[in-house]
């Protein structure tokens, strides 16, 4: 199911909401159509945002990469300058 894309009528999708939410929760694209033409793409939400602390990692987990030296100062900069306060209630 996943990368599938199903195309569907606003009726379609008016009479039967859930059906597409479980379609794209499995990983399908809902294309909602009205008159023929295409309005709207329902898809899977994104993944939840990364802690910063996850991608100060990336970098040096992958070996094909090369990170830049000052990397960590200037992310901790960055950090510094912006709080994040707390995380989001889906993180």
């Amino acid at each position: 199911m996943k990368n599938q894309i199903r195309r569907f009528s606003a009726t379609e999708v008016a009479r039967d909401f859930s059906h597409v939410l479980d379609l794209v929760e499995r990983g399908a694209v809902a294309i909602i159509e009205r008159h023929g033409k295409p309005v709207a793409r329902i898809g899977p939400a994104w993944f939840a945002p990364r802690r910063v602390s996850e991608c100060r990692e990336i970098p040096w987990s992958r070996p094909s990469t090369t990170p830049d030296p000052d990397f960590a100062r200037d992310l901790q900069q960055i950090i510094k300058g912006h709080p994040a306060g707390e995380p989001p209630a889906w993180d």
